[in-house]
């Protein structure tokens, strides 16, 4: 008798199908849950995972797109779909009301930013992203100078680069204000530390920021001398930079809407509005221009 496969196996099933390929196709992936009795919300948060991990979802003839050469479809195809940063950005500031003051970080960032093998912002690379926030939001902190290191580390996009990559290190900065900081997994109830350190060794070693995705995180500065509190809405991009916020307020309440109905945050006791001093919305392009994701 076969046996069935839970829900977490099949999981683990399709992130390998993905990351060999980079992206997996509606039919893997229904043939994968076959049998399954799956909600809304676990199909977001797989959907959601995949998106963190570089992982698209695409039609079933994604697969017939490569030559006999082998050569596949190329960077400069007029017939690929193509985001236009130009445009998200210009509908998003266009839907602001005065009361929102509008960050560009694009001039502080640059492909360094970046690792080479993975979607994301290296942690050690935001000292001006971290300085522009402190300028719009009024705080002035000090960088973190304490840097940890692990290697190799293998990014979700590591699988599909089709030349010879060596893999990234993956650095995260800590201070005793980070290390003494405390952090609640409202999911979990349960207080971590903000660098997880045995998710080094998870199918992807970015969830050692935060955990990893999460719906609700209360980030509390046990050395802080104020009384500031900062509610972050974010995707996988606010992991890395959240902790080098932490010196700059004493209360940081991290909120991810793909895991979370906004409806509702009115209901959890450990969310205040009234006494916030800063709202801050980071969400990648990817995830805005696919807002379904949001609830």
């Amino acid at each position: 008798m076969n046996e069935i496969k839970t829900f977490d196996e099949r999981k683990k099933t399709l992130i390998k199908i993905g990351k060999e390929k980079g992206y997996i196709t509606f039919e893997e992936l229904a043939d994968n849950l076959k049998g399954l009795e799956m909600d809304s919300d676990s199909l977001d948060e797989l959907y959601n995972l995949f998106h963190d991990m570089g992982i698209e979802v695409v039609s079933d003839d994604v697969d017939d797109t490569s030559d006999e050469s082998g050569s596949g479809v190329g960077l400069d195809d007029l017939s690929i779909p193509k985001m236009d940063y130009n445009l998200v950005e210009k509908s998003l500031k266009n839907g602001l009301n005065e009361d929102i003051n509008w960050i560009d970080i694009k001039d502080d960032l640059s492909l360094d930013s970046y690792y080479k093998t993975d979607i994301h912002w290296k942690n050690e690379k935001l000292e001006k992203v971290v300085n522009k926030i402190g300028t719009k939001l009024n705080f002035n902190i000090t960088f973190p100078t304490i840097n940890n290191t692990y290697s190799p580390f293998y990014g979700s996009l590591y699988a599909r680069i089709s030349t010879n990559i060596k893999a990234d290190t993956l650095n995260y900065l800590t201070s005793d204000i980070i290390n003494n900081a405390s952090v609640f997994n409202y999911e979990k109830k349960e207080i971590q530390s903000v660098y997880t350190q045995k998710n080094l060794t998870n199918v992807d070693s970015y969830d050692v920021f935060l955990s990893g995705a999460t719906p609700l995180l209360i980030i509390n500065n046990n050395m802080s001398n104020n009384n500031r509190e900062l509610i972050i809405f974010r995707d996988s991009f606010g992991s890395s930079i959240t902790p080098l916020l932490i010196e700059a307020y004493k209360k940081i309440t991290v909120i991810d809407l793909r895991y979370i109905g906004s409806k509702n945050l009115k209901e959890i006791e450990e969310i205040s509005f009234n006494s916030v001093n800063d709202i801050i919305f980071l969400y990648s392009i990817p995830v805005i221009n696919n807002s379904f994701a949001i609830k």
